[in-house]
């Protein structure tokens, strides 16, 4: 899969070129804000720590964190974040459960990278780790992080309940 964030797509397929769906619509309707609750905001050029935010939402129950905590470089390669100008899912309550600041390696300043939880009236989640680094810290022996991982299994565990 190609996507051309900046450049012109060179070689539009069957469905056209490739455009950011924040670009598309009006009003970003179909941005992937509206989908997610948050989205790209920024490149890292090192790893800065995770800092935790709503530390008593279930998703941290367990965890032993507590808001303002951090979680060693968790937070790199690209990062994602909460823009209040743009839509935000329909319906649904939205956690932002980090807020961790960093320098966007593309010149662009300060940053906030946020991990965004949504849910909706019939239970159903939306999860955005917003770092590229939350798998490492599930499978990779030497990234391996066991607040990182119960906070994970809470959310499998609430996604698995049953809902009626």
């Amino acid at each position: 899969m190609t996507c051309y964030k900046q450049d012109p797509d060179p070689e539009p397929g069957e469905g056209g070129a490739t455009e950011r769906w924040r670009a598309l619509g009006r009003k970003h309707r179909k941005a992937e804000h509206a989908l997610l609750g948050v989205q790209y905001n920024g490149m890292i050029s090192k790893p800065v720590p995770l800092v935790v935010q709503e530390s008593k939402h279930w998703f941290w129950s367990g965890t032993g964190l507590r808001d303002g905590d951090e979680i060693p470089d968790l937070v790199a390669v690209e990062a994602d974040g909460f823009d209040p100008s743009m839509p935000r899912p329909e319906d649904t309550e939205q956690t932002l459960l980090s807020k961790s600041p960093y320098d966007d390696s593309m010149g662009r300043g300060r940053r906030i990278q946020n991990t965004s939880l949504c849910e909706d009236q019939w239970g159903t989640l939306v999860f955005v780790a917003g770092t590229f680094h939350w798998p490492l810290a599930l499978s990779r022996p030497e990234n391996l992080d066991p607040q990182v991982r119960r906070a994970t299994r809470n959310l499998m565990d609430r996604m698995l309940q049953p809902r009626g």
